[in-house]
């Protein structure tokens, strides 16, 4: 529009100085320096219009940079923009990660110990007291050293400070043995003068116990034990070169509280690299089960009518044990000594020393995902004469008691789990079949 208007303008200019002289004849003096003004003005408006031109040159050049770099920012803008969305999804997903890792933190920190069943757990807590039988028998049932699980998550073999731990336990135990006693004696190697008597004992125990254990920090622990006893025995009997010619059946069975247990355990390190942990610890054995001097025997045959569910003993037992991560696998051991405390029984027995107890065991645990593990391990244990009055008593022997364990654990929530363990005897004195389920769960207190 600035442009039409400048060129109507000098267009008007120019007529009239081209008109001047026909209209103003009588003034024509005048005409040559009016039209030099004229062509003056006509000559600065043309330049004003060529600057004019210029700045507008100029200024649509600085419009068209402007644009550009608003452009170029509103690019950079819209860059930073999906960054940052890609930013606060990776937040979102760094939270949830962290909520995860949270969770699984807590679970660590609470998680059960069993399956544990964890193997440095069971490591720390594979010193059980064993259970004793008749005082000069082989013992009936064996306390096996509690199954490895899914400690190979957690940051230490115990519980947590202020946790509680409930595992419920419920094991089947069954053995066969047979005994050939022989009361004579030979004249020539072929020939044998005397009674030979085979015994068959057909042994089934089912044990239900509830174990306790409160974290009174993260590396000391209280633990106890209470557990239920059914016992059934089944031996058969016949005297060879006597005469009998039938087999002696006879039955008994017992039921009731068994020993219950109490004891502490203490982590004394931390594991540093290739450096187990270790762990100390300390049970009593109470007995709060039936004594076997108190029950009913047959005059004639010596055989219980009743079955004890308890030793008769006092135990002490001290102990040490140790795991070592190497994930994916645990490998862990224990060794133990349980002192059976001697006392005097009546005027008939005198003073009855049961017999102390050697036990050790190791093993590995493997976990074949966070949720699944299994196990596998040894466990033996020695055990010392029966003595009477100081005296060795009469057909006691020393006991070697060798059970090969196998387990799988796996967790159900984030504060149980599920164990199965089954052990089975590799030595003449040790129970043939041994069953274990546990269900430990894990409360947080405070």
């Amino acid at each position: 529009m600035s442009n039409k208007k400048n060129d109507c303008l000098i267009g008007v200019c120019l007529l009239l100085a081209l008109n001047v002289p026909v209209a103003h004849g009588a003034e024509s003096g005048t005409e040559p320096a009016k039209g030099k003004d004229i062509a003056n003005t006509v000559d600065g408006l043309l330049r004003a219009r060529k600057a004019l031109e210029e700045q507008e040159k100029q200024l649509n050049k600085m419009l068209h940079e402007q644009s550009e770099r608003l452009s170029q920012q509103w690019r950079v803008i819209d860059e930073q923009s999906q960054m940052l969305n890609q930013q606060r999804q990776l937040i979102e997903q760094q939270k949830k990660q962290f909520e995860e890792l949270r969770l699984q933190l807590d679970e660590l920190e609470q998680a059960p110990g069993e399956e544990k069943s964890n193997a440095a757990d069971a490591a720390a807590r594979s010193a059980d007291l064993p259970a004793n039988g008749p005082v000069g028998q082989a013992p009936a049932a064996v306390t096996t050293p509690s199954q490895p699980s899914d400690i190979l998550d957690r940051r230490g073999v115990l519980i947590p400070r202020g946790s509680i731990m409930l595992d419920p336990t419920v094991q089947y135990i069954h053995s066969n043995v047979t005994r050939v006693f022989v009361a004579g004696y030979t004249v020539i190697p072929a020939i044998l003068v005397g009674a030979i008597d085979i015994n068959e004992a057909d042994r089934k125990s089912l044990i239900a116990a509830l174990g306790a254990r409160y974290g009174l920090s993260n590396r000391f622990e209280l633990n106890a034990k209470i557990p239920y006893v059914y016992r059934r025995d089944k031996i058969t009997s016949r005297p060879r070169g006597t005469g009998a010619d039938k087999d002696v059946i006879s039955t008994a069975d017992g039921y009731g509280l068994g020993d219950m247990e109490v004891g502490f355990s203490y982590m004394m390190n931390y594991a540093e690299e290739d450096w187990p942990y270790f762990v100390g610890s300390l049970r009593i054995k109470a007995p709060t089960g039936e004594d076997p001097f108190e029950v009913e025997t047959d005059p004639e045959t010596g055989i219980q009518k009743t079955l004890p569910t308890g030793s008769g003993f006092w135990g002490l037992q001290p102990g040490v044990s140790f795991s070592l991560p190497s994930d994916p696998a645990v490998l862990y051991g224990s060794l133990n000594y349980l002192w059976n405390i001697e006392r005097r029984i009546d005027d008939r027995y005198g003073e009855i020393d049961p017999g102390d107890a050697l036990g050790f065991g190791f093993g590995m645990a493997v976990a074949l995902n966070p949720r699944l593990s299994f196990n596998l391990g040894y466990s033996h244990n020695v055990f010392d004469y029966t003595r009477q009055n100081g005296k060795i008593m009469l057909g006691s022997k020393i006991l070697h008691v060798g059970t090969f364990l196998f387990g799988m654990s796996y967790r159900m929530k984030s504060k149980s789990s599920l164990s199965i363990s089954l052990g089975a005897g590799v030595t003449d004195d040790a129970p043939d079949v041994q069953l274990s389920l546990q269900y430990p769960s894990t409360l947080k207190l405070n």
